[in-house]
């Protein structure tokens, strides 16, 4: 019983989270007055599912999508993969994630 209560709750917060990215990820598309997409073969963030557009690495070394991990930092001070308290909340871009995935793009379209 208390795993499944673990389980219904797990899955409440993964939509929850879900849900937030979705409409920070249409704020942002507003703002800048663009349709943001992701890369091909871009990787899905571990905390929305989705594959990323803006992804950064955080402190515990995993990559993200900056809105989901942002948010998960705002009420958390440990990783959203291992659990583990982190020693800072600094996001930095994954450049040669993005890079890669252009230049493969780059590849295939010649």
């Amino acid at each position: 019983l208390a795993t499944d209560t673990l389980d219904e709750a797990s899955d409440s917060m993964s939509q929850a989270a879900f849900a937030r990215h979705s409409v920070e990820k249409s704020e942002v598309e507003s703002a800048m007055g663009t349709n943001l997409q992701p890369l091909p073969n871009m990787p899905a963030c571990p905390i929305t599912g989705e594959p990323m557009i803006d992804p950064v690495v955080a402190a515990d070394g995993h990559t993200y999508e900056r809105f989901a991990i942002a948010r998960w930092l705002h009420e958390s001070d440990k990783s959203p993969l291992t659990g583990s308290i982190l020693p800072h909340k600094s996001l930095v871009p994954n450049y040669m994630l993005v890079s890669s995935l252009q230049e493969c793009a780059v590849l295939s379209v010649e």
